[in-house]
């Protein structure tokens, strides 16, 4: 399987979930964080994100930050390294594509 860029910090991610009581039999709202620098970069992201699977949550502009457009692209989804991966590995390309940053994910921990 190929790795995601994330693929470390998704394993600490993941190890603090289940230190923190995670079930991992449970699904969760995965929340991939990016970060735009130009409003047609936001907009691609958001078209490609929806047309993935992923959901459009905690869209933000930031004025104190030359143009900076925050959000996340979400999921509900079990919180496994197969699937983490694979979702980072799509978030990844987005990202490239968009020429956006993509910044991780995080999650409420569900138990």
């Amino acid at each position: 399987m190929e790795k995601s860029i994330h693929y470390e910090r998704n394993i600490a991610t993941l190890d603090a979930l289940q230190s923190a009581g995670a079930n991992p039999n449970k699904l969760h709202s995965i929340e991939h964080h990016l970060y735009c620098y130009s409003e047609a970069s936001f907009n691609l992201v958001m078209s490609l994100g929806r047309q993935r699977g992923f959901e459009v949550a905690h869209v933000g502009k930031h004025e104190e930050e030359e143009a900076l457009w925050s959000l996340d692209l979400t999921v509900r989804s079990l919180p496994t390294m197969e699937a983490v991966e694979r979702q980072s590995i799509e978030i990844e390309e987005i990202a490239e594509v968009a020429e956006a940053d993509y910044d991780g994910w995080g999650t409420e921990v569900e138990q």
